[in-house]
């Protein structure tokens, strides 16, 4: 079943009317996942990671500060994400409400405390600054904004649009209504969930892998062979023609796929990957090989011959 990870906005928590609303709207056919996020930014982030690596969602939605934090880990991380009414400048909200405050709803460990002061909005000042530094042209149409017209709160479109193309409005506010949230929110998600699954590349006429995890193919009883690769890398460009030829040599008793970690940076995280191009030889499962760097036609034939059936 797929997983979206929500990620709620400042005041909220993990049991907002929102989280619910996400819930009710999937329910049967995806797991949303609500946390409560820390209120600092930098742990907020380092806790998303944390979940993402544990629980490796499809789809990151957001919502106003939560729709902040997932435009920065969606290219890092390797997914997609669906921002809802992107608050890309805190610190304006912050120095308005400087003091103490409680959250809209209860959260899990009972402290209903939080407290706005210098600390935090330098905090989220350091991040501002860097927020797009990960936006690529390949999440230009994968991280989708989605603008209430009677937002009287965030007015980012324009900024959104500056970086990416996929920009929807609907006729609410900053923060939805539970029916909001299953109108409109939860359509556009499902869109997503859809149209971006895991999409590895194969070779010569082997389709593309769609609606299918790394998983499901890596525990095949096929003899899979994993370039992990980034589009930058002169070496990976170098390995790319032995693959073809190998490719061609063994025909149908090897399937060789690509992996780009700049793309799909939690599966390159759960395999360690630290250096490309990364060569990793599976079966059912089992990691049978791995080694880093370019490897020539004639050795890599002779390092996979005994794993052939």
């Amino acid at each position: 079943m797929k997983k979206i990870l929500f990620l709620h906005g400042f005041f909220a928590t993990g049991s907002c009317p929102m989280a619910r609303a996400l819930k009710e709207a999937f329910e049967g056919t995806a797991v949303v996942l609500t946390p409560d996020l820390p209120l600092h930014p930098k742990e907020a982030l380092k806790e998303i990671r944390s979940i993402i690596d544990r629980e490796q969602p499809d789809l990151l939605l957001g919502n106003s500060c939560g729709s902040f934090l997932a435009q920065m880990l969606a290219p890092v991380v390797g997914i997609s994400a669906l921002l809802g009414n992107p608050y890309f400048m805190m610190t304006e909200f912050l120095k308005e409400r400087i003091g103490e405050h409680e959250y809209k709803a209860p959260r899990r460990d009972g402290n209903q405390r939080l407290v706005i002061d210098e600390a935090l909005i330098e905090e989220f000042a350091e991040l501002e600054a860097v927020q797009f530094d990960h936006c690529n042209p390949y999440y230009k149409d994968r991280v989708w904004g989605l603008f209430g017209e009677q937002d009287t709160l965030a007015h980012f479109s324009p900024l959104f649009l500056h970086h990416y193309n996929q920009a929807f409005h609907f006729p609410g506010g900053h923060t939805p209504t539970e029916q909001e949230v299953k109108t409109w929110y939860a359509p556009l998600a499902q869109k997503m969930l859809m149209e971006f699954s895991a999409n590895f590349q194969s070779f010569h006429g082997d389709r593309q892998i769609i609606m299918e995890t790394f998983n499901n193919v890596i525990n095949s009883g096929q003899l899979v062979l994993v370039d992990f690769f980034a589009t930058w890398c002169q070496p990976c460009k170098a390995m790319h023609p032995i693959l073809e030829q190998v490719k061609s040599v063994l025909g149908d008793r090897i399937r060789i796929i690509k992996v780009d970690v700049d793309k799909y940076g939690v599966t390159a995280s759960q395999y360690r990957i630290q250096s490309v191009p990364t060569l990793m030889l599976f079966r059912n499962g089992e990691v049978l090989w791995r080694t880093s760097g370019v490897v020539d036609k004639a050795e890599l034939l002779a390092t996979l011959d005994p794993f052939l059936i």
